[in-house]
């Protein structure tokens, strides 16, 4: 009895020193620091941190392209709203309905291209006259074009479709002075239409400023010089070497000519036949 009582009693003993030695809770030196390193967040929790770090970024990038565009708009506008305000004239002096002479602001979106057509449908020219003068006129931007499709292959479908229509001498400048800062797609994005649409405005508000104020001025202005002398101020930047000069030179020379032709043809053939000799000018010089 007393043998068998033995292990019995050694159990009673034994036991709560096991009991004890499992309960106990062990400490390491992470639960003694306070400083220890948190746990990670979960992976949900990680990536909507993640998100949204990404779109602060992307909302502070947008802002600071627009900011940018702006202000390098700033010149250019300072620029077309005389210019603007010019055609606006010439558009209410002329027998072109001033509506009509006014869309062609935002139809056309181009200078000298717009003060062409005004010249040319003021004077009588007809239609396909008009509509291959300003084609000619605007063939630059061709090249312009062919420039930036490389640069904004990357670009959304709508943009592409969307940023020709902006595309004129002075954002051509201006975008391709950012190309190669290292800006990304959607801030060359955000820059290129701030800038263009900024421009725009202005341009289409000049215009009608001037169609509105042109009635107006006293006849003792005589503002009738503007046109011509607005259009030889286009020229003749553009008259800096040997073919420009011919081209120009022969091109005014056959308009003189044939200035008894109706409906405006004196002036498409001159600029036709300038044109074309411009060209072989240039490549007999190469």
């Amino acid at each position: 009895m007393a043998l068998a009582a033995a292990p019995a009693a050694f159990e009673e003993a034994a036991a709560p020193a096991a009991f004890e030695d499992s309960a106990a809770p062990t400490y390491g030196a992470a639960d003694l620091d306070d400083t220890a390193t948190p746990a990670p967040p979960a992976p949900a929790e990680a990536q909507s941190a993640a998100e949204a770090t990404r779109t602060d970024a992307a909302t502070s990038d947008r802002r600071h392209a627009i900011r940018a565009g702006l202000i390098d708009a700033l010149p250019v506008i300072a620029g077309v709203l005389p210019f603007g305000l010019v055609i606006g004239v010439a558009v209410g002096e002329s027998t072109v309905n001033n509506a009509a002479g006014w869309a062609g602001s935002f139809l056309m979106f181009g200078g000298s291209a717009h003060l062409a057509a005004i010249s040319l449908l003021g004077g009588g020219a007809g239609a396909a006259a008009v509509l291959v003068t300003v084609l000619v006129i605007n063939a630059r931007l061709l090249v312009y074009s062919a420039s930036l499709g490389p640069r904004f292959r990357h670009q959304p479908r709508w943009f592409r479709w969307t940023a020709p229509y902006f595309l004129v001498d002075q954002m051509f400048a201006l975008t391709w002075s950012r190309l190669d800062t290292g800006v990304s797609a959607g801030w060359l994005r955000a820059y290129y239409l701030s800038a263009g649409i900024a421009v725009g405005l202005v341009w289409v508000a000049a215009i009608a400023t001037g169609v509105l104020v042109g009635p107006v001025i006293p006849a003792s202005w005589e503002l009738s010089f503007a046109t011509p002398a607005l259009m030889l101020a286009l020229l003749m930047p553009s008259l800096v070497n040997r073919p420009a000069v011919i081209a120009a030179i022969v091109g005014a020379t056959v308009a003189v000519l044939l200035i008894g032709l109706p409906h405006g043809l004196h002036l498409l053939i001159g600029t036709g036949v300038g044109t074309i000799t411009g060209i072989a000018t240039e490549r007999i010089q190469r």
